[in-house]
């Protein structure tokens, strides 16, 4: 009795503190109900119309229902490099103020909870033009193409017209080919069909190569006439000539073909060479020889001109030609020869777009997202021909699906390469269009990432090798030819030895394994059984027994739920004991059956379960974590708590253990919630050598509902004194060989 009673004694600090903690089982302390979760319902990926002012009514529920503090926040960030939709959010309501991608969350105000949707707002209608070209400075002769760039570039109209304001300098076509025909200056006007006030203009500037030049090189037609621009810049008097020959340069005679020169109005040396065949029966190619005589000698240049019995024509675009579905533009054909008087009609082999033709120009209307083939039939009555082009009809927007989920506190995606069959995992990307895919839309989508270590198949599987724990960034493409759209990439973390668990067998197996554990679902219901029977471990407690007499092996024993031996990744899921932790009957009485009972007497003034008073050092574990492993977006509950009018009574907390108890060096718990124990997370020590000085870090974790502690940090080990020296000094840093000591971190 007397050594009893003087270790209780030396304990006496600690005891006083702990009796503060422990001697309270039948004091009540009610806290309010927190929440517990949020969850937003509807789609995943919300489509807005800039032009037309929708908006979006959002549809959440805060958990649980008698949570007190039921408010949220609303936020939104950039989705991959795409455009941030600008967003406003009042009284439940997304008012949308520019276009581009965001993704969006509620979060709880309290318990920091969220759930998340994208938004992608859309500005439909055309708001500019701005064309260019690779030069505005040519010769005669020469060509170049105009660009036009729209604002937004999926503008529902992008049908565009092509004026010039003199054609004595500049040609235009009707898909913007610009063709030099005479010095002088001239501006090209690229204006919105559907809203001519919408344009831009390019002012090209046209010089003569030589002191004579043609305006083309070479002339087709079908009929008797046609014409040559000759564009004239020598100084002083000259005079234009011409002749006809032939292929090996005979002369062809005034009664086959002849010519004249006719100046342009008001346009100096700027000439039209206008030709005429006498006989319509005749088919070939001739050769103008237009010579310019002037006070420096003579110049000549040759236009091949051939007359043709056949009609041919071709699309201007080369390539696949590339639309959104909802926008309408042109696809413009060429007919040759230049003089023919042609009927057409058009057709497609697939509903994913309409057409009608306007002049040389097909306007194309994407309906759904895929690919189609256009045929044009053309005849002159004489002559039929048939073209054809292939359209790709791009998704009016294309997103990852799973990118607009919320994965946690961290928000990332983790997936471990193999199921707990030892089967390689199967994870499926899916993509989301406000338009509903038509023909050859997913023969033409892919999926592609930033890492040689990971694969992803066309239709989403995504697999990895051996070893690779990192992050990739997945994007989905749409393509098709020389016509692409890609999604926002989303960020992946994969673990190449993880394994996938979806329920409690799966991660009684990856952790017996040792084998790094990734949730692909919560955990609760099936928790704590295998094989219809309860399912612990008992290890030796890691505390300091040496001083304490008459201890059981029972009494050093600790009851321990799930061991950490390896990673965790958590997904933002929950991994809840309540099934086995939480013993408490209806009437929240401790059950016969019950396996934590709570913490370990290790002191007490009298025996049995009703002490008196007692030193209560190590309880029972719900989730041990060992040396070198990390917590990463996951959520650990030792148990749930039912509400009461309002609030939760803390003491049921009494029996349920700690929920978190690191065991080991080198831990690191991140972007976690740790929850509902009664002490919910104890670093004291080593599972082997209580003296050891472990090192743990928790970063941007929740740490919540505690019987007692929400952290306990310390050691297991006392200072020893004498009945002489009850309170010894703590050891000193000077190397003095102390057997334990306490330290705190």
């Amino acid at each position: 009795m007397t050594k009893k009673l003087i270790l209780l004694i030396l304990a006496l600090p600690l005891l006083l503190m702990i009796i503060l903690f422990t001697a309270t089982d039948t004091v009540s302390r009610d806290i309010d109900v927190p929440v517990s979760s949020i969850e937003i319902f509807g789609d995943e990926i919300v489509y807005l119309d800039l032009e037309k002012g929708e908006t979006y009514k959002i549809d959440y529920a805060v958990y649980p229902t008698t949570a007190k503090n039921r408010d949220v926040s609303f936020s939104y960030t950039p989705v991959g490099e795409s455009d941030t939709a600008s967003l406003e959010y009042e009284d439940g309501v997304i008012t949308p103020r520019t276009a581009g991608v965001s993704k969006v969350y509620l979060t709880t105000v309290d318990g920091g909870f969220k759930d998340s949707f994208i938004v992608e707002v859309t500005q439909a209608a055309l708001t500019a033009i701005e064309a260019s070209a690779e030069s505005t400075e040519l010769t005669v002769g020469e060509r170049t193409n105009i660009s036009a760039k729209l604002f937004p570039e999926n503008a529902t109209d992008a049908v565009l017209t092509y004026s010039v304001s003199d054609p004595s300098v500049i040609k235009v076509s009707g898909s913007g080919l610009v063709s030099a025909v005479g010095r002088g200056k001239a501006t090209v006007r690229v204006a919105s069909e559907s809203n001519p006030a919408i344009y831009d203009e390019l002012e090209f500037t046209v010089k003569n190569a030589d002191k004579m030049d043609l305006g083309t090189a070479a002339v087709t037609l079908k009929g008797q006439k046609g014409s040559v621009n000759v564009s004239v810049d020598t100084e002083g008097e000259y005079s234009l000539s011409y002749t006809f020959v032939d292929k090996s340069g005979a002369p062809i005679s005034d009664s086959t073909v002849t010519a004249t020169f006719t100046e342009a109005d008001g346009r100096s040396g700027i000439y039209s060479f206008d030709f005429n065949f006498a006989s319509a029966e005749y088919i070939g190619e001739v050769i103008a020889r237009i010579t310019l005589t002037h006070s420096e000698g003579t110049l000549t240049k040759e236009c091949v001109i051939a007359k043709v019995d056949k009609l041919t024509a071709s699309f201007d675009h080369e390539g696949a030609f590339g639309i959104s579905a909802g926008q309408s533009a042109s696809l413009s054909f060429t007919v040759t020869p230049e003089d023919a008087d042609f009927t057409v009609s058009a057709s497609a082999d697939n509903e994913n777009l309409t057409y009608k033709i306007i002049g040389n120009r097909l306007i194309l209307s994407g309906v759904k997202s895929g690919v189609s083939t256009v045929k044009l039939t053309l005849g002159d009555g004489d002559d039929t021909v048939e073209i054809s082009s292939e359209v790709a009809i791009k998704p009016k927007s294309l997103a990852i699906t799973e990118n607009a989920a919320t994965y946690g506190v961290e928000d990332i995606l983790t997936l471990g390469k193999y199921d707990a069959s030892g089967a390689l995992s199967k994870f499926y990307f899916h993509t989301s269009s406000p338009t509903d895919a038509g023909e050859g839309f997913t023969d033409s989508l892919s999926f592609t990432d930033d890492s040689d270590m990971v694969t992803v198949t066309k239709d989403g599987l995504i697999s990895f090798e051996d070893g690779f724990t990192g992050t990739v960034r997945i994007s989905a493409t749409f393509t098709y030819k020389n016509v692409t759209m890609s999604t926002a990439p989303m960020t992946v973390r994969c673990v190449g030895d993880g394994i996938n668990v979806y329920n409690y067998a799966d991660l009684l197996y990856a952790t017996r394994a040792e084998r790094p554990a990734v949730l692909r679902a919560s955990i609760k219901d099936d928790f704590g059984y295998e094989n219809g029977k309860p399912v612990y471990k008992e290890i030796e407690t890691t505390y300091d027994t040496d001083y304490y007499k008459n201890l059981s092996s029972n009494d050093t024993k600790i009851k321990v739920l799930i061991e950490f031996k390896n990673d965790l990744y958590g997904n933002g899921f929950v991994i809840n004991a309540h099934n086995i932790a939480y013993g408490l009957d209806s009437a929240d009485q401790l059950k016969h059956d019950a396996i934590f009972r709570g913490p370990k007497n290790f002191v007490a003034m009298s025996e049995g379960e009703g002490s008196a008073i007692s030193v209560k050092a190590q309880d029972n574990i719900c989730f041990a974590v060992y040396e070198n492993v990390r917590i990463v977006n996951a959520e650990l509950r030792a148990c749930d708590l039912e509400a009461v009018g309002g609030s939760y009574d803390l003491t049921d907390l009494t029996y349920v253990g700690t929920t978190v108890e690191v065991l080991g060096d080198n831990v690191s718990i991140e972007y976690s919630r740790l929850t509902n124990g009664r002490t919910v997370l104890r670093a004291f020590g080593d599972a082997v050598d209580n003296t050891k000085v472990i090192n743990v870090t928790v970063k941007n974790s929740v740490i919540s509902g505690a019987r007692e502690f929400l952290l306990r940090i310390g050691s297991n080990c006392f200072v020893t004194g004498t009945s002489e020296n009850p309170t010894p000094t703590l050891p000193s840093d000077n190397g003095s060989d102390y057997r334990a000591k306490e330290t705190y971190n």
